[in-house]
């Protein structure tokens, strides 16, 4: 493919521009040979092949882009040798990067050309371009909140929207998202940026799944015919198997008399805001009652008819799988004639 010259490109970055030189025609007398193959791949933290589209420089800022423009992971461009090149890359995951370029806009067209790599005369050379896409981070304990971490180069990308030219001015940049445990989808766990884990998680991977946004697959299927812009799976995180931490608590009128009825009310709770299942006692003097947890993660339990006197009551939640056993504070009960 011979150098093309562009006019100034509109939108957003080298994307625009990809798209834009393919309009305009070679100018001979600026047209140098091209007689080897450069290959550009790029690959994201994790090692992964990533697709988006690579416009390759030339150290005077001549753009050479692939014919026809394609959203791809290997990009093969037709240089003149014995030359160094630039690059800027952009995905619809990792945003918009430059490499050897001192002005790389999101919107807008590039400049300031230092090559990163030169490729010798009549030698094929292959070159990677390494891209950050989103990842979520946090501790691996049960009950502790992930967050999706948005990479600069993302971040840059989505905020040229407010301002880029029509079709894509304004088009939200929101990405809806799914948090799912294994493979399956956890239901209800829709929030972006941020999931706490529950006790259902523990001992699993978790990761997010980000659907695109009105503006990426606008760009893409605008840059390449037919594109389609496919949802992300983050990397995962790992929960601890480890159980919840649980907390019981008594609510217990603390002065009665003799012979009136009491009812307490025993409630267990866990980090992370799921319910605990299993049992709960309670030992009152010689009284002693166990019952299982409702699917709130309360019990009630009837006292018997206590003599007068003071008592210690003593209640605890016996855990269970995915729950650490717990003790509620010991209270006193008065029991008056």
């Amino acid at each position: 493919m011979r150098p093309l010259l562009t006019r100034p490109a509109v939108g957003l970055g080298s994307l625009a521009l990809a798209a834009s030189v393919l309009l305009v025609a070679a100018d001979p007398a600026h047209a140098a040979p091209a007689d080897t193959t450069l290959t550009v791949s790029v690959v994201d933290q994790y090692g992964r092949p990533t697709a988006g589209v690579v416009t390759t420089f030339g150290q005077d800022g001549t753009p050479y882009v692939e014919t026809p423009l394609a959203v791809r992971t290997d990009h093969v461009f037709s240089v003149p040798s014995g030359a160094g090149y630039s690059f800027s890359s952009v995905t619809p995951w990792s945003g918009s990067d430059c490499l050897g370029i001192a002005n790389c806009p999101a919107a807008g067209q590039p400049s300031g050309f230092t090559p990163v790599v030169t490729v010798p005369v009549d030698t094929p050379t292959a070159y990677t371009i390494h891209v950050t896409v989103p990842t979520i981070t946090g501790s691996t304990a049960v009950g502790s909140p992930l967050s999706i971490q948005i990479p600069e180069s993302l971040q840059r990308f989505n905020a040229a929207f407010p301002t880029a030219p029509p079709p894509f001015t304004g088009l939200s940049t929101t990405n809806p998202t799914q948090w799912k445990r294994g493979a399956a989808a956890i239901p209800g766990a829709t929030t972006n940026p941020t999931y706490t884990t529950v006790a259902a998680d523990a001992g699993q991977p978790v990761a997010a799944v980000l659907s695109p946004s009105a503006a990426q697959s606008a760009i893409f299927s605008a840059a390449a015919a037919g594109y389609t812009v496919p949802p992300f799976t983050t990397n995962a995180v790992a929960v601890d198997p480890g159980s919840a931490q649980t907390k019981t608590k008594v609510k217990l009128a603390q002065h009665v008399r003799v012979g009136q009825k009491v009812t307490m009310t025993i409630k267990v709770k866990a980090t992370g805001g799921s319910t605990p299942d299993g049992k709960v006692t309670v030992r009152i003097g010689t009284f002693k009652a166990a019952k299982k947890l409702d699917e709130d993660g309360e019990a009630l339990i009837n006292l018997p008819r206590l003599e007068a006197g003071t008592y210690k009551v003593l209640a605890k939640y016996s855990g269970s799988e995915g729950f650490e056993k717990s003790k509620a504070r010991k209270i006193t009960l008065t029991v008056k004639k």
